[in-house]
């Protein structure tokens, strides 16, 4: 390559030039590569009218307002919370099958992984199991679920964030009493319902 340039240049450029260019060309090495193009981040694409996450946390949807708050109030949430639970995990189908949820059962396996997908707002957790003693014996309504906490309001108009960390909670559905573990519930109810779950015992029923 370099005994070609040397001759194309002797064969066109004059003679007193030939020599300061063929140092040049001969002594730097020129290199060529393709330009590659910087890799575009992925978008992601929100549908029409909805909020990103950091408009949500400005906005204030991931906190609540205690102020003026009413257990009574919210009686006729957790009426719906009852209404949705029956028609999600089809209890009338399973109390006139007689099913007790025994480990053996197949059904019983299908309700594990539909409790564990589960919105709990508007639910009436009693706390089993804490860390902390004085949440020992909490019974309230779901008012905000987050990542890793339940809000509940209490029948005295107390709200009460319980961690679900290290925490056993407890519901009764139509005669069904349905044992959360809260280490296995560390996601927010959205992303929880989206989640694809492994087959392992999260719930008891």
């Amino acid at each position: 390559m370099a005994e070609l340039v040397k001759n194309f240049i002797n064969a066109n450029v004059p003679s007193k030039d030939a020599k300061n260019i063929e140092e040049g060309f001969l002594t730097k090495s020129i290199v060529m590569s393709k330009r590659q193009k910087p890799k575009k981040k992925p978008q992601v694409r929100l549908r029409k009218g909805a909020l990103t996450s950091r408009s949500r946390r400005e906005l204030g949807f991931h906190k609540l307002d205690r102020t003026g708050l009413k257990y009574a109030d919210y009686v006729p949430l957790n009426d719906l919370w009852h209404q949705y639970m029956r028609n999600y995990l089809d209890l009338d189908t399973l109390n006139r099958s007689g099913f007790r949820a025994e480990p053996w059962d197949t059904r019983t396996e299908q309700r594990h992984l539909q409790l564990c997908r589960a919105d709990y707002h508007g639910a009436r957790l009693t706390v089993l199991r804490s860390r902390c003693d004085s949440f020992v014996g909490v019974t309230g309504i779901v008012l905000l679920e987050t990542r890793g906490t339940f809000q509940l309001i209490t029948a005295d108009n107390t709200v009460k964030m319980i961690p679900k960390e290290h925490s056993v909670f407890e519901t009764r559905v139509d005669g069904f009493k349905i044992r959360l573990f809260g280490n296995n519930l560390l996601t927010r109810a959205v992303a929880r319902g989206m989640k694809k779950m492994k087959s392992k015992k999260t719930i008891e029923l």
